[in-house]
């Protein structure tokens, strides 16, 4: 590389020598590794660039986009293990239980910066007796770009030594007289708690790194010493030693699970140690049959499904964590559906009076695998299409109580009532019948109140090639949003604009905020009765900050959409437009004020930007737009520079800088269309202070750019 910016990581003083060697010389697009740590108190980042013939030339220069990052500082103590280091060893540790002491943390060494190869630490856990071992990690990086298959037992066929490896067992030796509950190898990368707890009260966490190249992070992570009642263990890998270096998995778990028509008509059915944290077993293979008699069909629901994503990008294909449909009593042939990952039918029903369901897992552990559960039914077969209406009409919640209600009239729900709920249509989500289902809702006439509806799912019998709007619908069974916008072109003129749905998945809902008018109105049709569709669940609510992002904004009702951010609060933050991400209300003025301090610069980046417009120039009859400028100018004569609507070009952002106390943001939405907005991030960055002990220092002939504070932090850089 001809250009390149070298960092150092472990200098001692703020200043090179000829002697010092980087540890990290960086170039071109694609980076290993964007997030740098130091070891002390000093970061020193070095930039390189050169005219080089017959690449560049003074008359031919290429000019290339260069870098951006961020840099900040953090205490270095936080990253100390807990425990006693074992004499004569490098990075063992042990961690006794007692009355005083039930808890901390520890890392990798060299944590948060990378580990080094060529190393091999155990990390010994004792409880008292009555206790189990807890180990929470919190992020792990064992090196290498992600990749599941590889990470998966090692990645390799011929073992594990040529991998990088962190493994949780309940023995201190290496052989099989303990189990082993956790592995992970190289190419593994996760950034949110994975927990295991031991069946006794001894725990040994190890840590090898090989001699390779490959590295990486390392692992964070906590532990905890608890009373055996209060956790359940986590249930050992099945696993025999095939090497001094290495475990690969032996056996597989086998069991089957009957539910049958003659015992119950319906019931719940689950994945083995179905849980938001414990996640289910590994290296098993489950059957769950469902066996109905003549004339019935079995019908099941997912209420909750999610395992591991797939390594191969599709669930038929893929040998991971997966769940196989058979429309019979047996798993025989190939299944009639795959499910994987968050891919999945809630809805399943058989095509006989039997349906069997095959839950395989694979030995890897991954965030977030919660696995399964659901309800069942057994049923009288009949075609979905002609189903009877069911005789009663249900049950629709609203706030946290139940009440019987018809369909056949409007309700009216008012802010002075109450302020948010959850509605759904009758028989919700086990069907529905022919019904005209309608619900107003009505907020106070003032400046700041506005009403919400958020569909959070509309399934029904409908042919649609859109999940979210039914201008595609085929189908009478709907629902229809109804805002009321007072039309400028039509001299104050109430317009009732109405929005169809046909179907709304619970993974996109829809939300739609009204206009200054606080009314929106909601009605669902079917044209008949189903048992095979969900049906119908939305919330609705009535709020006073217009649905605004920020967590430090300040908003004075009493004019309306206007918000302010001090600086004096928060050097940074986020604000957006309103309703943001979903679609804004039209005929709405939002004024945000920045505040700085003297010698700071008022810095806006808009991190998504998306307003209606109709023509490339922002002309404010005909787009929503936002417009910036120093709060002592009047407002409307800002610079035409300073008008944004639209969306910025590809690969770029639109971007604010000030130098002044006050800054004025204002958005304006017309009464035509709409869009999702805008979601911005505000900096009040210092010109200079040197009343603070940190410094930033630029050479201008060398390009050498290097940070230093002189407290006890570690300083890291973001690329």
């Amino acid at each position: 590389c001809r250009d390149f910016v070298r960092l150092f990581l472990n200098s001692p003083r703020a200043e090179l020598s000829p002697d010092d060697r980087p540890d990290y010389e960086l170039c071109g697009q694609q980076l290993a590794q964007k997030r740098f740590y130091s070891s002390g108190r000093v970061l020193l980042l070095e930039f390189h660039s050169e005219l080089t013939r017959p690449l560049q030339n003074p008359s031919h220069v290429l000019v290339y986009a260069g870098f951006k990052g961020g840099f900040y500082f953090e205490r270095a103590d936080q990253y100390q293990t807990s425990g006693t280091r074992v004499d004569g060893s490098t990075c063992d540790y042990e961690f006794l239980s007692s009355s005083a002491h039930k808890s901390g943390q520890f890392y990798s060494p060299a944590y948060p910066q990378n580990y080094q190869p060529g190393m091999t630490c155990n990390y010994h856990f004792r409880a008292l007796a009555g206790e189990r071992v807890r180990i929470d990690f919190e992020a792990i990086d064992l090196g290498g770009a992600e990749n599941r298959s590889a990470c998966l037992n090692g990645g390799s066929s011929s073992g594990s030594s040529d991998q990088d490896r962190l493994t949780v067992a309940d023995s201190e030796r290496d052989d099989a007289s303990g189990s082993l509950y956790f592995s992970f190898s190289s190419y593994c990368r996760f950034d949110s708690k994975v927990q295991t707890v031991s069946q006794e009260a001894y725990f040994r966490v190890k840590f090898v790194s090989n001699a390779d190249s490959v590295i990486g992070q390392g692992f964070s992570a906590r532990y905890g010493f608890v009373a055996r009642h209060k956790l359940q263990a986590t249930r050992p890998l099945d696993r025999d030693v095939l090497s001094a270096n290495g475990i690969l998995p032996n056996k597989v778990i086998e069991h089957t699970i009957e539910f049958r028509s003659s015992q119950s008509k319906q019931g719940v059915f689950s994945s083995v140690n179905y849980s938001e944290s414990k996640g289910y077993p590994r290296l098993a293979k489950f059957t769950y049959r469902f066996i109905g008699r003549p004339g019935e069909m079995a019908h099941i629901r997912f209420i909750d499904f999610r395992l591991d994503g797939p390594v191969t990008g599709s669930c038929s294909s893929d040998q991971g964590d997966r769940v196989l449909v058979y429309y019979s009593s047996s798993a025989l042939g190939n299944p009639n559906a795959v499910f994987c990952g968050t891919q999945y039918s809630e809805s399943v029903y058989s095509t006989g009076p039997h349906l069997t369901l095959v839950f395989h897992t694979d030995d890897r552990l991954t965030l977030g695998e919660r696995g399964f559960n659901g309800n069942y039914y057994f049923t009288e077969r009949v075609d979905k299409h002609e189903l009877d209406t069911p005789k009663d009409q249900g049950m629709v919640a609203t706030d946290s109580k139940q009440v019987t209600l018809g369909c056949s009239a409007n309700r009216e729900i008012r802010s002075d009532e109450t302020s948010s709920g959850v509605l759904h249509s009758p028989n919700y989500p086990d069907g529905y019948q022919q019904l005209h289902c309608s619900w107003t809702f009505l907020g106070r006439a003032n400046k700041t109140e506005r009403v919400v509806l958020e569909i959070q799912e509309l399934d029904v019998e409908s042919r649609t090639t859109d999940i979210s709007t039914a201008l595609e619908c085929t189908s009478k069974d709907q629902v229809t949003i109804t805002k009321y916008i007072e039309m400028q072109m039509s001299g104050g003129k109430v317009d009732a604009v109405d929005k169809p749905f046909c179907e709304v998945r619970s993974s996109r809902p829809v939300r739609i905020m009204s206009t200054r008018i606080p009314k929106l109105k909601l009605s669902f049709y079917t044209e008949k009765a189903s048992k095979v569709r969900r049906g119908l669940r939305f919330k609705y609510s009535f709020v006073q900050d217009f649905g605004i992002l920020g967590e430090h904004k300040m908003q004075n009702q009493s004019l309306g959409c206007h918000f302010e951010f001090h600086s004096n609060r928060a050097s940074s933050g986020n604000f957006s437009s309103p309703n943001y991400p979903y679609a804004y209300p039209e005929q709405l003025t939002c004024t945000y004020i920045f505040r700085a301090r003297p010698h700071e610069i008022t810095r806006i980046e808009f991190t998504n930007f998306d307003t209606e417009t109709s023509r490339r120039a922002c002309i404010p009859d005909e787009s929503d737009f936002v417009t910036a400028d120093d709060c002592s100018r009047p407002i409307g004569l800002a610079s035409s520079q300073n008008v944004l609507c639209g969306r910025p070009e590809r690969g770029k952002a639109f971007v604010y800088k000030f130098q002044a106390t006050c800054v004025r943001v204002v958005f304006v939405s017309n009464d035509r269309y709409n869009s999702p907005g805008f979601l911005g991030v505000y900096y009040f960055d210092r010109l200079s202070n040197p009343a603070l002990n940190r410094r930033m220092h630029v050479d201008r002939l060398t390009n050498l750019a290097y940070l230093q504070t002189t407290f006890d932090e570690l300083i890291v850089f973001i690329f």
